[in-house]
């Protein structure tokens, strides 16, 4: 009598087993392809970034063109102090915006 009693409860636990493995491979995997695609995205802003400080003074059309190509809401060069030196969709001299 305790045997069949025994035998659906264990096949319930490894089923849950089963499942939580399942949902940590998924959820594992998820994450890594999420911090892939991170990377590069950051990556590839960081280089085009690079060729546009390259020069004397960015230039809002190349700024914008970066903006577009990375997906980015908004693309600012600023200085030391936290000024905008350029802007791709606004006026540069302002105090760089933050977010608190």
């Amino acid at each position: 009598m305790l045997r069949r009693t025994l035998a659906p409860v264990a096949a319930a636990a490894i089923g849950l087993v089963g499942a939580l493995a399942a949902t940590l491979s998924l959820y594992h995997t998820a994450v890594s392809a999420l911090d892939r695609s991170l990377e590069e995205r950051l990556r590839g802003a960081g280089e085009s970034t690079a060729a546009v400080l390259g020069g004397s003074q960015p230039d809002p059309e190349r700024l914008r063109a970066i903006m577009s190509a990375n997906g980015l809401d908004a693309v600012y060069v600023v200085d030391r102090r936290l000024r905008v030196v350029a802007d791709a969709t606004g006026v540069s001299g302002r105090r760089a915006p933050s977010r608190s």
